[in-house]
């Protein structure tokens, strides 16, 4: 059966929350998850119509912590935020069969830092 995009897509990284269902999640005004979004505490990625949604995956207790770290460590790479949240979600042989966000959460995060860096640096040639 043909799989279509988004259907790909919300299967890889998926679900999601619409930026006012994050602000209900954690309690908060819209205002602030966009202020969080932008300071890069919480990974948006954007619809085809502009809109943005938030991948569940990095609130699966609390926040995903140092997320705004790895962000700004794989910024140079000049990835979309798909990119990254599919990174982020998917398992590696460099992480033992884990992906970056359960060592995120396991707090494993210098690990992560450091993988980020080596794909950033990559990424500049």
């Amino acid at each position: 059966m043909y799989e279509t995009p988004a259907q790909f897509w919300d299967r890889k990284v998926g679900p999601f929350y619409t930026t006012g269902g994050v602000a209900r999640l954690l309690h908060t005004s819209v205002e602030d998850v966009i202020t969080h979004t932008k300071s890069r505490d919480l990974l948006a990625v954007p619809l085809a119509d502009g809109h943005l949604v938030y991948p569940s995956f990095q609130f699966e207790e609390t926040p995903l912590p140092e997320l705004s770290a790895v962000l700004d460590t794989l910024d140079p790479a000049r990835l979309d935020s798909w990119t990254i949240a599919a990174w982020l979600v998917s398992k590696h042989d460099i992480f033992n069969g884990s992906s970056p966000a359960e060592l995120m959460r396991s707090g494993h995060v210098a690990v992560v830092l450091q993988e980020s860096a080596l794909i950033a640096e990559a990424m500049r040639y």
